[in-house]
């Protein structure tokens, strides 16, 4: 996790959640910072996640893009941001996965 954190500009926190029947620990690798941001999809685009979680990343992506491009001021691109923002949990309702078709090309 460590390395993980120091190749995306950022720091490992440990974090402890109080669940109703149990205590939920982990480590977690924030990506807040434009650079790690900029990183972490640079490195998801030249290694692709599998199913819904690739999808999810185009999702972020997109989000990511517009609001680094500073378009998210336009009155449709704030649209486009919401909706793809709402969508993020639909995925696997409303995607055609579409966007597999070039992922195993070599």
């Amino acid at each position: 996790m460590s390395k993980i954190a120091e190749n995306v500009k950022s720091s490992v926190k440990f974090i402890k959640r109080n669940r109703l029947k149990y205590i939920k620990k982990g480590y977690l690798v924030r990506t807040d910072k434009r650079i790690s941001k900029d990183i972490l999809f640079s490195y998801l685009y030249k290694n692709p996640l599998f199913g819904y979680k690739c999808y999810l990343w185009l999702i972020l992506e997109e989000i990511h893009l517009l609001l680094r491009n500073r378009n998210n001021k336009k009155e449709n691109k704030v649209e486009k941001l919401l909706i793809s923002y709402c969508n993020q949990n639909k995925g696997l309702k409303i995607n055609n996965w579409s966007h597999l078709k070039k992922f195993y090309n070599i």
